[in-house]
């Protein structure tokens, strides 16, 4: 199971997965609406938003992808700091990276890093 679908599925279950040393995707949930011209309806659903500041390890991930694969948590561990790495490589020489069932990274104008939600 790649670390992508681990964070994917913590995302359904969690408002926050941090993954250590790139950042933090936050979910809020934003209600079911109606529009008051249209009539149509918009189904409830998850916002997901993507911070740089967050990198501290909280262990949720690393525990989840440990569980899930029957690893230690040292293995655990060394997967997601992997990860991590191919993200930055990833970014750096391609500019953007898709993460399935989460959205899109890609660099900014300025090199920062950017979020699109996959809808």
């Amino acid at each position: 199971m790649e670390i992508q679908t681990c964070i994917a599925e913590l995302l359904s279950q969690h408002d926050c997965v941090i993954v250590p040393g790139f950042g933090g995707f936050i979910g809020s949930y934003v209600p079911a609406q109606i529009h008051p011209v249209y009539h149509t309806f918009q189904p409830p659903a998850k916002k997901i938003l993507f911070n740089i500041n967050l990198r501290q390890n909280d262990g949720l991930l690393i525990t989840y992808v440990s569980r899930k694969q029957g690893i230690s948590f040292q293995e655990a561990s060394e997967k997601v700091n992997r990860f991590t790495e191919e993200i930055h490589h990833t970014l750096r020489s391609r500019k953007y990276l898709l993460l399935s069932q989460i959205g899109k990274l890609y660099l900014g104008k300025e090199g920062n890093i950017q979020f699109e939600q996959d809808l």
